[in-house]
């Protein structure tokens, strides 16, 4: 099941059906919008810089991750007013873990997807969201669609999520 979602958000897989939010206040409305990602399997991929600051920020705090997994080769939170110390002051906050695997990606994209499906074991079993951090120039749309599908193959009922909403098609058809 594929379908847009609110501010930027796309719903790429859901085991529950997809709920429209009365739109209000933007602040509101972001909220609203981002109260679903708290369930015990969400995945959300957050392609940066092209999301917002203050999406991001809303993001994380609505979702309240168990682990923000970087894959990026060279992470930067360097956009609006954020930076690296204020983005990992915001983790610290809120208990989120961060684990960076961005530096050591290989060229085979489903051997790397199985790695950080390894890396995640423990941390899936927190019953909590997983924000993975990516970019479109550092990331080929090919490792996002390798992690969708083993989380997919994995039978939990995973629902995912991109943010924000890209006009490409990267993880439709994936079984």
């Amino acid at each position: 099941m594929e379908t847009k979602a609110a501010h930027g958000l796309k719903v790429i897989s859901t085991s529950a059906p997809v709920r429209d939010h009365q739109e209000s206040s933007p602040i509101t409305a972001a909220q609203q919008s981002l109260l679903p990602l708290r369930s015990d399997r969400t995945a959300i991929f957050v392609s940066l810089p092209d999301v917002d600051h203050h999406e991001f920020v809303s993001l994380l705090k609505s979702s309240a991750p168990a682990v923000v997994v970087e894959l990026r080769k060279i992470p930067r939170f360097d956009f609006g007013p954020l930076n690296r110390g204020s983005i990992f002051d915001l983790f610290r906050e809120q208990g989120d873990i961060y684990l960076d695997l961005g530096q050591s990606q290989e060229s085979d994209q489903h051997l790397f997807a199985s790695r950080v499906e390894e890396k995640l074991q423990f941390h899936i079993k927190q019953h909590r969201p997983i924000v993975f951090l990516t970019s479109s120039a550092q990331n080929p749309p090919s490792l996002a669609q390798a992690i969708y599908r083993l989380l997919r193959q994995s039978g939990e009922g995973w629902e995912i999520y991109e943010m924000p909403h890209h006009h490409r098609e990267p993880m439709t058809g994936i079984a």
